[in-house]
């Protein structure tokens, strides 16, 4: 058993260390172009919750959390803000971009990067948005069954 709790968080820290690599890449292009970008900290927080969560959904038994119950259960209480926060995050982007368009975020390039890296923002944005609302929703859902599952082991 303690050779698999080993392997267990080797596996948590590549996935850690995957997560990261993919925020990089996936923000690199806005960062390296518009050096002042209002919604990075949101949009770090939706791709890192996106990326995790999903992977909690479909591997949750092979993770640490397999049989940590508490844990389950703060990720569980965990979910109920973090959905309002995502819901807060989305509409403030929208309303930013509906306002002042994409020009405000990129107003230091030219014309066709603006356009480019401008619809590149949006749909990144809203594209990780969303699905980070549903991986949240989802592994709440994927949590209380799992406790149900562990709690009534051999049962039917």
């Amino acid at each position: 058993m303690q050779e698999e709790t080993k392997l267990q968080w080797r596996l948590e820290a590549l996935w850690w260390i995957v997560t990261i690599i993919a925020i990089v890449a996936i923000l690199f292009p806005i960062v390296s172009k518009v050096p002042d970008y209002r919604f990075l900290v949101s949009n770090v927080i939706l791709l890192l919750v996106f990326i995790t969560f999903t992977r909690y959904i479909f591997q949750l038994k092979h993770t640490f959390l397999g049989t940590r119950q508490k844990i389950k259960a703060g990720i569980m209480l965990i979910s109920l803000p973090l959905t309002g926060y995502i819901i807060q995050s989305i509409s403030n982007f929208q309303a930013f971009i509906d306002e002042n368009g994409f020009a405000a975020l990129v107003k230091n390039l030219t014309f066709e990067e603006q356009e480019s890296l401008g619809w590149y923002i949006k749909t990144e944005y809203l594209f990780f948005g969303v699905a980070a609302l549903f991986a949240v929703v989802t592994l709440f859902f994927r949590m209380i069954i799992s406790i149900w599952r562990y709690r009534n082991k051999g049962t039917i």
